[in-house]
């Protein structure tokens, strides 16, 4: 049987065992986290007028109590059978920007962050109506209910603040203080679910279209605020001099804190596809908002301003635009995706922790993948920044076997320019591998 499709996927339903090794020492306060069992399951059911999908992963990684989860769906749909209008209930992957998933980007959906590239995502839960006709489409979008990424999970060990995810980059250990190195001891306040949990998100994503199925045109705008898709930092700090009888050293104690702040984002795209073929061409800018709940958290640096207040973690949001275009082909044996994008407007300089991300200034990418057979598949993927220098390298090789056995080996690689988005994942390079076993 000849394969079908140019991009592999893993058996929906699987158990598997993973491992990631860093090409380079991890000199941060990160636990490597690299090797993990995992537990991927899916489920679709339709009758009727209705239809349900579940698709949900964990991980437990070896050699310690942490664990990940994702869900990137999971809803119930009811579709009317003649009048083309269908509601969505639950946790939903909504196809409004073409082209944040090619560049990593987080505004409307949530990257999961498995691995530092990987482009899988999550949706956003609420409720959403559709309505379309050969000529004009509708989404509507609403929410009260805030889950944020839970593959990645903040922790402190030891006085040490880590990330559970192997890929993510732990703050300072020290800090300098009148010349003098002081270690730095971290406390995490938790927050309560509630102050999480309920926070409201409204959409919508319309415009017109025309042409048939193999030839179509659109140009479609979006709107939408909502909360940011990362939790964000705060912190306030002191410093503890210590008792020199009791040999108590000096440090700084920094608490920190987890917020969550709001953001508008808006978008226009025009796409035009022929057969096989798809351009999409479109504007987009993410500007800050404030929480109507809570507005006193927006655009503000939650540190205690005193005199020794020696760290600080700046949370105040940036306002970005940029354009991109994203050129796709779809064939039987292979595909592949050429895309740039270009920023406008924004704070270009490299961000610290949790802080609002510019991935690129002036970039372009190109993906390939290809299926030699129903047993071999691979995909390749490069990104460059010719401002900030940044490249980014990506294979995957999958190996099916007897279709209950699939084995991966990959590979990450990161040249990052100094002040770039980048930069503070320049020791994490990758190679990884899985074996899985589907049911």
């Amino acid at each position: 049987m000849a394969a079908k499709a140019a991009t592999a996927e893993r058996p929906k339903n699987n158990i598997s065992y993973e491992s990631y090794q860093l090409l380079y020492a991890n000199h941060d306060s990160t636990p490597h986290n690299g090797d993990a069992f995992g537990l991927s399951l899916a489920w679709a059911h339709e009758k009727r007028n209705w239809s349900a999908k579940f698709a949900g992963q964990a991980r437990l990684y070896q050699g310690s109590n942490d664990y990940g989860v994702a869900v990137p769906e999971a809803f119930v749909r009811w579709a009317h059978p003649t009048r083309h209008i269908e509601a969505t209930f639950g946790r939903k992957i909504l196809d409004w920007n073409p082209t944040e998933k090619f560049w990593l980007q987080s505004q409307v959906n949530t990257r999961q962050g498995q691995s530092l590239m990987s482009e899988a995502q999550e949706g956003l839960t609420g409720l959403s109506v559709a309505w379309h006709n050969d000529h004009f489409a509708t989404e509507i979008f609403g929410s009260f209910t805030y889950i944020p990424r839970l593959t990645s999970t903040w922790k402190v060990r030891d006085g040490q603040l880590y990330n559970t995810a192997y890929w993510e980059v732990a703050p300072p250990h020290s800090t300098t203080i009148v010349g003098k190195e002081v270690p730095i001891n971290y406390h995490l306040r938790h927050p309560q679910v509630r102050d999480i949990l309920w926070r409201p998100a409204v959409g919508v994503h319309l415009g017109p279209q025309w042409g048939t199925a193999h030839h179509q045109s659109s140009l479609k705008a979006y709107a939408m605020v909502k909360p940011e898709n990362i939790l964000r930092a705060s912190a306030t700090g002191h410093l503890d001099v210590g008792n020199v009888q009791a040999a108590i050293p000096p440090r700084f104690m920094a608490d920190v804190g987890v917020v969550v702040h709001y953001q508008n984002i808006f978008g226009i795209d025009w796409s035009q596809k022929w057969d096989q073929w798809k351009l999409n061409v479109g504007m987009r800018a993410t500007q800050p908002h404030q929480d109507p709940a809570r507005k006193r958290l927006a655009n503000m640096v939650n540190v205690f301003q005193k005199e020794d207040a020696y760290l600080q973690f700046d949370t105040r949001q940036q306002r970005h635009s940029y354009v991109d275009a994203l050129l796709t082909y779809g064939g039987e044996y292979w595909n592949w995706a050429v895309s740039y994008i270009r920023y406008l407007r924004g704070h270009q300089d490299r961000q610290e922790m949790l802080t609002a991300p510019t991935e690129w200034e002036n970039a372009v990418g190109g993906k390939l993948s290809y299926a030699f057979s129903d047993t071999w598949q691979t995909t390749a993927k490069t990104q460059y920044d010719f401002a900030r220098h940044d490249l980014l390298l990506r294979g995957e090789l999958n190996i099916n076997f007897w279709k209950t056995i699939a084995v991966t080996l990959g590979m990450e690689l990161l040249k990052a320019g100094q002040r770039g988005y980048w930069y503070r994942y320049r020791q994490k390079s990758t190679v990884y591998s899985s074996l899985a076993y589907s049911f």
